[in-house]
């Protein structure tokens, strides 16, 4: 069982959080860390909900789980929207990082990781993405997706071959064409579906290879259900 919830005839996980959070990470703010972690466990659990529902109602969609030892719990990258709070364990935490990749018709579609720690005879959530909800700052630790993570994969419906130059193809030469990609356009047909258009531009060519063509490919976005 990964999660936040308590079934019944079983202790109050409130309860035993609240004491967790006390004796390792701050004893005066045990209980304000536990009503901090309620939504976020709801959230999670609302999340994961959905996904597994969507997953089997698919039935050529797969979950698979892959738990690893955690990344500790100082974040060694942020993004602008999180702000570290300082905040760190008084004595050792045990962190796990369990990643969940879905996949449909066994190709790999959307993947994600949380972080955990085991207690009370499960895994429960301790945080989105590899670090613990307490890394942040009281509203910048992330969200799960309210609908679930399930998405269906890309389907491309337009491909523009590659041109191997003559000159390059008789003398045998090859090497690496780096190339940007942007999504410059999106597309509306009659029946409502859309389509992206991305634009391929060409950053650095091997002087054989200059003839390469940049241009551009139209598929069906990878989207959630």
């Amino acid at each position: 069982m990964m999660d936040g919830t308590s079934p019944a005839g079983t202790f109050p996980v409130r309860t035993l959080l609240r004491a967790w959070f006390s004796e390792h990470l701050s004893p005066h703010q045990g209980a304000e860390l536990a009503k901090r972690y309620d939504p976020l466990c709801a959230d999670f659990a609302e999340s994961f909900e959905h996904t597994v529902e969507d997953i089997v109602a698919n039935r050529h969609a797969e979950l698979i789980p892959t738990l690893e030892t955690g990344r500790g719990e100082t974040p060694n990258c942020s993004s602008p929207s999180a702000k570290l709070s300082g905040m760190g364990s008084v004595n050792p935490v045990t962190l796990f990082f369990c990643t969940f990749q879905i996949t449909v018709q066994k190709r790999n579609t959307i993947s994600w990781g949380d972080a955990f720690v085991y207690e009370g005879g499960a895994f429960r959530l301790m945080g989105f993405g590899a670090w613990p909800f307490w890394a942040w700052k009281n509203g910048t630790e992330g969200a799960a997706a309210k609908r679930g993570s399930f998405g269906t994969p890309a389907i491309l419906i337009h491909r523009v071959a590659p041109i191997y130059p003559p000159d390059a193809r008789a003398n045998n030469l090859e090497g690496v064409v780096v190339l940007h990609l942007f999504l410059d356009e999106r597309r509306v047909n009659r029946t409502g579906f859309q389509f992206l258009r991305c634009t391929l531009r060409r950053i650095s060519t091997p002087a054989a290879l200059t003839h390469l063509p940049a241009d551009a490919i139209l598929f069906v976005p990878s989207r959630r259900l």
